[in-house]
């Protein structure tokens, strides 16, 4: 079990150097793959490279379609981030407040551990914070999986969501 997968890529991508250098300089130490050519090993370098890349590009193509499909349950998910999020925002001024006259440190670090119980309740439930979705919808478009029209679609409906989720 590989505790780092940036290993695995490390080791191929200087594997390919030292073939492509011995293949160069014509040293008979590394000889180049017959198999395989220079680029065909180079592309395999690339798609491990971009791997992350296209689990983006998948999120964004999902969340897209889920937007076209059901836009009622994506705007509800995008409320309920809202809500989370203000609602942590409280209850951690609430925590920072109580401590800030004894021990303002603690009073930070109880607020900041309160407020990320809030993301974990975004993430467990599955709801569409507009900050998260900039990330992926980003990749979505560089990667071409998704078209700016629908990253604009879904930035939009995630950012009123929020918003309403922060009104109620």
């Amino acid at each position: 079990m590989r505790i780092f997968p940036g290993n695995a890529i490390i080791a191929k991508v200087e594997s390919a150097k030292s073939e492509a250098f011995a293949s160069c300089s014509g040293k008979k130490d590394h000889p180049p793959d017959k198999k395989r050519g220079d680029m065909s090993i180079l592309r395999d370098i690339r798609k491990e490279l971009f791997y992350d890349v296209q689990k983006f590009s998948e999120a964004a193509v999902n969340k897209a379609r889920l937007l076209k499909e059901h836009p009622g349950k994506y705007f509800l998910r995008a409320v309920m981030a809202g809500f989370f999020i203000v609602v942590a925002m409280i209850f951690s001024n609430v925590v920072g407040n109580t401590f800030q006259s004894t021990d303002p440190a603690w009073g930070k670090l109880l607020g900041g551990i309160v407020f990320a119980i809030a993301v974990l309740l975004i993430v467990f439930i599955g709801a569409e914070l507009f900050t998260g979705n900039n990330l992926v919808m980003a990749f979505g478009a560089y990667d071409k999986k998704v078209s700016w029209a629908q990253v604009g679609k879904v930035w939009l409906v995630s950012y009123i969501g929020n918003f309403v989720g922060c009104l109620i």
